[in-house]
């Protein structure tokens, strides 16, 4: 264990060199000065973040119990949990990034599917277990991690069973999920780690705002097609990636609220300049050969320029912090010149640290 925090601090370090190199190329924005928080040093925890994180009933209490209220109300942590259970993909990506997998008991089929995971590899390395409550019961978990469209009865049985639920927040917006991360870390005593998580987030936005131009009119679409089309409009996280890449998300700008079966038709109509595919690349490359090839089309400007993109699906459909290496990856596409001697790198799961 030691050496673990040894090895974390070692990288925390390299991270901080990685930021300063790329962070400051286009500006003084002060990424030099921005310290990241050490394991270990409870005086790197900014306090009054934790007193702005909604649900912590005492952010000075660094001991035990420990008490949130979610929307579920009321829920106390007597110790430090051990046995960690989430029944959301989105919070499991978060909680590898600040502890180590050991205390993950189980994961979910679709947890290693690499067309929608970030953590695909990693979690076959966790139990699968099926979506029966009873299944969780047994792992005897000191606490869940439940999501917001967990079923109430689920969350009930679980409370039957005297374990501790916490329903924990997601957000679509990259910089939205720093509170979400804290509070997580706050509950599960990982605040160090989760400070550590949200300054790499907020480093890596900076390069990002620094980098890219101040006005891009580019409106972009990103759609999926599965048995029919579907258009990500406001409060998605497809959108949420555009709009934090700079861009304008062309289905929100068109009136289309979250995810949105659309038709031919209406994608000319919103008459985007980019297309995203975020999904598997052979369907993807399938149905960009239909969209290029439908007259409907062909005075779309997407369609005129052939700029439709296949981009990784786990990167721009999850909830985590990972979908910021989508607004990463969105930002190479868009602002080629500016981000031509930039290299983006993948998160690192704090098990991955050696």
């Amino acid at each position: 264990m030691l050496k673990k925090k040894i090895n974390f601090i070692v990288y925390i370090f390299i991270l901080s060199a990685f930021f300063i190199t790329f962070g400051c190329e286009k500006s003084d924005n002060n990424l030099v000065n921005n310290k990241l928080p050490q394991p270990g040093n409870n005086s790197e925890i900014n306090q009054d973040d934790l007193f702005n994180i909604d649900g912590i009933i005492d952010p000075s209490n660094f001991g035990w119990p420990r008490t949130v209220e979610t929307s579920d109300g009321i829920v106390t942590i007597d110790k430090k949990p051990e046995r960690i259970h989430s029944l959301s993909l989105g919070h499991t990506e978060i909680l590898l990034g600040i502890m180590d997998i050991k205390k993950i008991l189980a994961g979910y089929n679709f947890f290693v599917d690499p067309s929608i995971s970030n953590i695909s590899e990693l979690s076959y390395n966790l139990k699968e277990i099926g979506f029966d409550p009873e299944e969780v019961i047994g792992l005897n978990p000191d606490v869940v991690i439940a999501s917001k469209y967990t079923d109430v009865d689920t969350i009930a049985i679980l409370k039957d069973s005297k374990i501790p639920v916490i329903r924990a927040e997601l957000d679509n917006s990259a910089e939205g999920n720093i509170p979400n991360i804290l509070f997580m870390g706050y509950i599960l005593g990982a605040e160090k780690e989760a400070a550590v998580l949200s300054e790499e987030i907020k480093s890596r936005l900076a390069i990002i705002n620094n980098n890219k131009p101040e006005n891009n009119s580019n409106r972009v679409l990103s759609i999926t097609k599965w048995a029919t089309i579907f258009a990500a409009g406001s409060e998605s996280t497809e959108g949420g990636i555009i709009e934090q890449a700079g861009a304008i998300n062309a289905a929100a700008d068109s009136g289309i609220d979250g995810h949105k079966e659309v038709s031919i038709e209406s994608i000319a109509e919103i008459n985007p300049d980019i297309i995203l595919l975020p999904q598997p690349k052979e369907s993807a490359e399938e149905f960009k050969k239909e969209l290029l090839s439908n007259p409907v089309l062909f005075e779309v400007p997407a369609i005129k320029e052939k700029k439709i993109f296949h981009v990784h699906p786990p990167y721009f459909t999850t909830l985590s912090h990972w979908n910021i290496r989508g607004i990463e990856e969105l930002s190479k596409l868009l602002y080629t010149e500016e981000f031509v001697s930039i290299k983006f790198e993948d998160f690192k799961n704090w098990s991955e640290i050696e």
